[in-house]
């Protein structure tokens, strides 16, 4: 549901997708002209990802010029970020629970947030954020685990060639996952063992 209050001032609640990236958004053809999704976006980050949550977001524009934002809080991941089939910490993981639509496993609200600038003759530049703890540490208030959080952030990049009618995207993304010690250690033995 979106309320307009302004252009630049709205509000959205209940089902949303995180706006991490260039391609989590605007994921599906046939606007690409390619079958599938880049392989950073669906084996790094969680493609699609959406949860409940609510937030603002607004634009304005200027001559050739165009702002942007968003800004969301809503459910998060899980544990099995690191805990999954394949055996790596996968992002996308988290996708399979559906508890996630209900509540979040840390009982924190993730983050995520956007910003963007365009310009009609050069291109648009968004940089993005996504971050919160993703395991359960407390427990009827008792704390039973130290808080591990996900960050994760991207730049992406779109423009068109004009002269080739070719339009042009890429993404950039770095994620830095907290995890316990002993996988960290069991981690770091496997890729001694693996040189």
């Amino acid at each position: 549901m979106d309320f307009e209050f302004h252009p630049l001032l709205n509000l959205r609640g209940g089902m949303i997708v995180n706006p991490i990236g260039g391609f989590n958004q605007n994921h599906d053809g046939p606007k690409w002209e390619f079958t599938d999704r880049p392989i950073a976006m669906e084996q790094m980050l969680p493609a699609t990802w959406s949860n409940a949550g609510f937030g603002l977001y607004g634009k304005k524009y200027s001559g050739n010029w165009m702002f942007g934002y968003e800004a969301y809080v809503s459910g998060g991941f899980d544990g099995s970020i690191i805990n999954n089939e394949q055996n790596k910490t996968y992002l996308p993981a988290s996708k399979e629970n559906t508890d996630r639509f209900e509540e979040t496993a840390s009982g924190e609200p993730l983050f995520t947030g956007k910003i963007a600038a365009r310009n009609n003759k050069i291109g648009e530049l968004g940089l993005s954020y996504m971050g919160g703890a993703y395991n359960t540490f407390k427990d009827d208030g008792n704390i039973v685990d130290y808080k591990r959080r996900v960050d994760v952030f991207a730049v992406d990049f779109n423009t068109t060639l004009p002269r080739w009618n070719t339009y042009v995207v890429g993404e950039w993304a770095w994620i830095k996952v907290g995890v316990p010690q002993l996988i960290r250690s069991n981690m770091e033995q496997n890729n001694v063992a693996d040189l």
